[in-house]
């Protein structure tokens, strides 16, 4: 008869592995519990991309924190926000982080139900940027001693989109019933930024700078021009396809006087294509409905 021999030092041994792989098992096959949820234990990862906003704005909105290349408005990469719009962030959303290069979001999160929370705000928050229609006349009248008067005008327009400032330069032209002036310097450098309202107007805000410098005809080279030069800072409501008049100066000169008047034009054009080139024809105005 064969009898089995049974080595003492083994049996802690084999009972522990066994303890060991009991345990593991039961781990991972029982239901996840509220604590792991809050240990992110059973979180999930996912990529959305913007389409319209800046992703880095909407990780502000939920307290979140920005990296990639380049971050914006110079706030340090991987650094978190500290906005107090930090409660739009749902309860199941472990992190938001804005990725720079490709304008999206990763999210990590540990419920669907928070997934499809978090989607239905951004949803609100990623809204194509308006376009406004934008322009932008400065006219200079000179009247002399005798009421006879001539003008130098120059306008530009251009297409703001969002809250992106335009920046308009503008061209001059002479009155040709005048007896015209002869323009040795002519700039007007007008940086614009627009927003509508919800009462259908909108508030234009402009940083104009005005650089004219001329001769009346029948003075020489050796003449020096009278010059007018300011920097005129604005913040107006128009409304939609209106005209308003931001700037009225008056300057005297040997000969009369100089008036300069900044106008603006402005309507939402927000049907139009983001890459259309403003139309050349006057903006219609547009009645209120």
């Amino acid at each position: 008869m064969r009898t089995t021999r049974t080595v003492p030092h083994l049996m802690p041994r084999a009972l522990l592995f066994l303890g060991g792989l009991l345990l593991a098992t039961t781990a991972l096959c029982r239901p996840a519990t509220a604590q792991d949820m809050v240990q992110g234990i059973y979180s999930r990862t996912v990529k959305v991309h913007i389409r319209y906003a800046q992703a880095a704005e909407i990780s502000e909105a939920f307290g979140g924190g920005v990296t990639g290349i380049g971050s914006p408005s110079g706030r340090p990469l991987s650094a978190p926000y500290s906005g107090s719009a930090a409660n739009l962030l749902p309860d199941g959303i472990q992190s938001v982080t804005a990725l720079v290069p490709d304008n999206s979001l990763i999210i990590r999160y540990d419920t669907d139900d928070a997934l499809r929370e978090i989607r239905e705000i951004i949803r609100i928050l990623d809204v194509k940027p308006h376009s406004v229609a934008i322009r932008a006349v400065a006219t200079l009248t000179i009247t002399d001693s005798a009421g006879r008067k001539q003008k130098l005008v120059l306008r530009a327009e251009g297409l703001a989109t969002g809250e992106r400032r335009l920046h308009l330069k503008t061209s001059a032209e002479s009155d040709p019933k005048g007896a015209g002036l002869l323009p040795v310097i002519c700039t007007s450098d007008a940086d614009l930024a627009a927003r509508p309202f919800g009462d259908y107007s909108l508030n234009v805000v402009s940083d104009w700078y005005i650089d004219i410098a001329w001769r009346t005809s029948g003075s020489t080279n050796s003449t020096k021009p009278i010059r007018l030069k300011n920097v005129y800072r604005t913040d107006t409501v128009v409304e939609n396809g209106g005209t308003a008049t931001v700037t009225r100066a008056t300057l005297k000169i040997p000969s009369g006087t100089a008036e300069l008047i900044l106008q603006l034009t402005a309507q939402l054009a927000t049907d139009l294509p983001d890459a259309a080139a403003p139309s050349t024809k006057p903006i219609k105005r547009v009645t209120k409905p």
